[in-house]
């Protein structure tokens, strides 16, 4: 799994540590940035699949990043305190929006399935299925 390219922007130091130690005990590995500037640069340099961004990212937002995502056609997830505005604003976008309070076992399975629909959205093989931790493959004849 760790051939995801999940980029993670958080600005905050223990939401930017949670959130690498989340994704690697489940196997993803991340590139964490702390700002806009440098989610925009990675985005731009390299296949983002999965984006995970705080809200606050200073003068421009995690919602800014989560419209660039939805261009690129790659799933976005906000995190930031409770906000029906933000979520319903979120939801137009396209992206999940999610407390920042998100335990592991709430992510995860979320990031699992947004992950899943990308890749067939993009006619690419879907991930592994099935319970989570099971590492077959989806049988492409199963597809018809």
């Amino acid at each position: 799994m760790l051939d995801e390219q999940i980029l993670v922007v958080a600005p905050t130091p223990s939401v930017a540590d949670r959130l690498r130690s989340s994704l690697a005990s489940a196997g993803y590995g991340a590139t964490v940035v702390p700002d806009f500037a440098r989610a925009k640069h990675e985005m731009t340099a390299r296949v983002t699949e999965l984006l995970i961004t705080e809200l606050k990212l200073g003068e421009f937002n995690g919602l800014h990043l989560a419209i660039r995502a939805g261009c690129q056609g790659t799933p976005a997830i906000v995190i930031g305190e409770p906000d029906p505005l933000f979520e319903a604003e979120a939801a137009q976008l396209g992206a999940q929006y999610l407390s920042a309070s998100i335990q592991e076992e709430e992510l995860i399975p979320l990031l699992r399935s947004l992950l899943i629909a990308a890749r067939c959205e993009r006619g690419h093989l879907a991930p592994p299925i099935g319970p989570l931790d099971d590492d077959s493959q989806l049988d492409p004849s199963e597809l018809h």
